[in-house]
């Protein structure tokens, strides 16, 4: 278990800035799971969005509603009021 600050959200997420495909897990309000081919994930330090896109699906978490962030094994955690994203490649 590795909590890590969002000045470290970067480096966390490197390995999902190349096409892969990755599962995003969705709990508390929202539950169920996504599966996306050929995404990328890019945290934008400028204007404080993660950007989530694929070929059929593209997103974004605004960083200022975060309030922790966590990597357990290949699991990274983003925490927010009522959502939190488990993501994983697949």
């Amino acid at each position: 278990m590795s909590k890590f600050k969002e000045s470290e959200l970067s480096e966390n997420l490197k390995e999902f800035q190349n096409k892969c495909n990755i599962e995003i897990e969705l709990e508390k309000s929202i539950i169920g799971k996504l599966k996306l081919e050929d995404a990328t994930i890019i945290y934008n330090s400028k204007n404080g969005f993660i950007n989530i896109e694929s070929e059929k699906i593209k997103f974004k978490v605004n960083t200022t509603l975060v309030y922790k962030y966590e990597k357990i094994r290949d699991i990274i955690y983003i925490d927010l009021d009522y959502i939190t994203l488990k993501i994983r490649k697949i």
